[in-house]
């Protein structure tokens, strides 16, 4: 069961692995984490393709919803989610490691 879809609607690989790292290496470890590359001009697939995580799950738009539709990619991340919760991030945002777990437990408590 996944109770967590991390969704990083993605255009710009500056801090992309630092985010990603950072979804990763969370201790609660029940989630997926949704990249989708809005048709980006940057290689944003390759540095997905560097981790071997079973939990992450790739998408390319094949048209850029841009900056004035960005709603419209956050939807899409949507589309793609599967768990029962969702966090959505930016491309340049990183997440605590007890990010999730203490969502977790706030969840369980009330």
């Amino acid at each position: 069961m996944i109770r967590f879809s991390v969704t990083i609607p993605a255009y710009k690989s500056t801090f992309l692995s630092e985010c990603i790292d950072s979804v990763l290496s969370q201790t609660y470890k029940h989630f997926e984490l949704i990249i989708v590359d809005d048709c980006s001009p940057e290689d944003i697939k390759s540095i997905v393709d560097s981790y071997s995580d079973i939990r992450i799950r790739y998408y390319r738009n094949e048209k850029n919803f841009g900056a004035e539709n960005v709603v419209r990619n956050w939807n899409k991340c949507l589309e793609y989610a599967t768990g029962d919760y969702l966090i959505c991030m930016g491309d340049d945002d990183k997440l605590k490691p007890n990010c999730l777990s203490d969502y977790a437990e706030l969840i369980d408590k009330f």
